[in-house]
């Protein structure tokens, strides 16, 4: 198939930016890793009751994974493939938001998604609440 030189112009015009809405104040929220659907269905099916994305932290946008009584879990991800925990930037942020929160009465569990799949998630917030934590 050939193409005319207008055809070609055609193609390599810019295009016209899509309008972004101004409504939108929020980010989207980020879709479900495997570890995090591993570990709802793990504790559904230990029944023990627990929040998602749980907002702990009143003057910041820090959001824990899940929320289990006064024990807070993190799945992290993009650990093996330079992921924004493992970066130096990142890895600070994490490390601020996981102190105040011991700082402020919280139990701080992390896990990564092989540790979820084999259920050392589950087995240490069932600890966890063991001692108290609940």
């Amino acid at each position: 198939m050939r193409m005319t030189e207008q055809q070609f112009a055609a193609l390599r015009k810019p295009r016209p930016e899509a309008k972004k809405s101004k409504a939108i104040t929020e980010k989207p929220e980020s879709p479900e890793s495997p570890g995090e659907a591993a570990l709802v269905l793990q504790l559904q099916a230990l029944r023990i009751d627990f929040d998602r994305e749980f907002k702990f932290c009143p003057d910041r946008r820090w959001r824990a994974d899940f929320r289990v009584g006064r024990v807070l879990v993190e799945v992290e991800g993009g650990i093996w493939n330079g992921g924004r925990h493992t970066r130096g930037t990142g890895f600070e942020n994490d490390c601020e938001k996981y102190n105040w929160a011991a700082l402020n009465g919280w139990l701080v569990l992390r896990y990564s998604t092989r540790q979820v799949m084999a259920g050392q998630a589950a087995k240490g917030i069932v600890e966890a609440m063991g001692r108290g934590s609940e």
